[in-house]
């Protein structure tokens, strides 16, 4: 299910992906760097993917349930993410 942004809390910090190339297989490489990173930030139940399909990388979250990032980039919490 693809859900919305909704509203930023106050402390915040921004992951934006910057794929190598603008291949399919360097946007897939860079998401899966995105992912690495936020799963040392604790993050273990989220993920990064790209869709070739839509050709935009979407943030996957437990459930299933992900939001399309038209900006490559997802807002984290800092106030969950610092606990």
């Amino acid at each position: 299910m693809k859900i919305s942004n909704g509203s930023r809390p106050t402390a915040t910090v921004w992951i934006e992906i910057n794929p190598a190339a603008d291949t399919n297989e360097a946007k897939h490489a860079a998401a899966k760097l995105a992912t690495n990173m936020i799963l040392k930030l604790g993050i273990t139940l989220s993920r990064f993917e790209y869709s070739e399909k839509n050709d935009q990388f979407i943030y996957v979250m437990q459930a299933g349930d992900y939001m399309e990032l038209p900006e490559q980039g997802h807002r984290f919490n800092l106030e969950f993410l610092g606990k």
